[in-house]
């Protein structure tokens, strides 16, 4: 067995290999040990880290054709500890990571044009790699240039997919966000994807572009929707700018398969602002009451369950 065969999604590597461990998933709990057969292979990937820390305490590899964004932390006795997160799959569909096929079909949908799309949920949930396959297949349907701004970039989705082309960009820190958006528009975008909102600024240059003719894709950081589109709306301060450029906010979350405790299944919970619905939740957008949204949340989830939506 070799490094590169480990599942893993963060392998934490001091001083001393032998007590080297990595977590499967992003919000995995347990720590795993690195089997004894993998030490050598492990001993030497910390040996070329520490070749290229010296440039940089953040940067990427690529080791025996694994790539990995590395970030090196001093700890308190002197020592670095490396931890390296694997860059993920590029995905090849919604409906490959277990998307519901009716809000897939919807989001596809000659309906969403431009406007904002958001993907919500916490660290691990699939966020990222949602956003990805929704702007592959976006850019194969219809085509046109997509830009992307993300920090780091984690699922190389560069290049031309059918008739359309993606130019993947990294900006330095989560601050740049916004600043990143604004140069996108001077590079006539038909799609940007945002690797995460995180700012004011990002947050209402995102609008912005989403109300001037432009699909936006990006991830936001909530527990649940109606809680995510008030702290999205707090760091906007634009409510009415919110309620035009919205389209679909979807909350993700990944839990384990009782019945097979290595797979994930990936749950959704939608809110389109599309068809009959949408001037009503548009107008409480505006208001700010968006535990008013509630209801029309759990129509949609019933409606996708049954395979329709509105």
């Amino acid at each position: 067995m070799r490094l590169t065969e480990l599942k893993f999604s963060d392998l934490f590597l001091p001083v001393r290999i032998e007590e080297a461990w990595y977590k499967e998933t992003p919000n995995a709990l347990d720590r795993i040990a690195i089997p004894a057969e993998l030490v050598d292979d492990t001993r030497r990937l910390r040996i070329s880290l520490e070749d290229s820390a010296f440039r940089s305490p953040d940067f990427r590899i690529d080791f025996d054709g694994m790539r990995m964004r590395i970030e090196r932390m001093d700890v308190s006795d002197a020592s670095s500890v490396f931890v390296c997160r694997r860059y993920g799959v590029r995905p090849s569909s919604l409906q490959s990571l277990g998307f519901p096929g009716a809000i897939s079909g919807k989001l596809l949908s000659p309906e969403i044009k431009d406007g904002l799309i958001l993907f919500a949920g916490r660290t691990g949930s699939g966020k990222t790699t949602t956003a990805m396959a929704l702007t592959l297949e976006w850019l194969s349907k219809y085509g046109g240039v997509c830009w992307t701004a993300e920090n780091p970039v984690e699922i190389d989705i560069s290049g031309s997919h059918g008739k359309g082309v993606c130019y993947q960009t990294e900006v330095p820190d989560d601050r740049a966000f916004g600043e990143a958006i604004v140069r996108m528009l001077r590079a006539s975008p038909n799609l940007i994807m945002v690797g995460e909102i995180r700012d004011e600024y990002a947050a209402r240059q995102a609008i912005h572009a989403a109300t001037s003719g432009h699909l936006v894709i990006s991830t936001f950081h909530a527990n649940d929707i109606t809680s995510g589109l008030a702290r999205f709306a707090d760091k906007a301060r634009d409510n009415h700018g919110l309620a035009d450029a919205l389209r679909a906010i979807l909350h993700l979350t990944l839990k384990i398969d009782e019945l097979a405790p290595q797979k994930r299944i990936l749950i959704v919970e939608p809110l389109l602002v599309v068809g009959s619905a949408a001037s009503g939740i548009r107008a409480t957008l505006r208001s700010g009451d968006f535990h008013l949204l509630k209801s029309e949340i759990e129509r949609q989830r019933r409606l996708f369950m049954s395979g329709e939506l509105p």
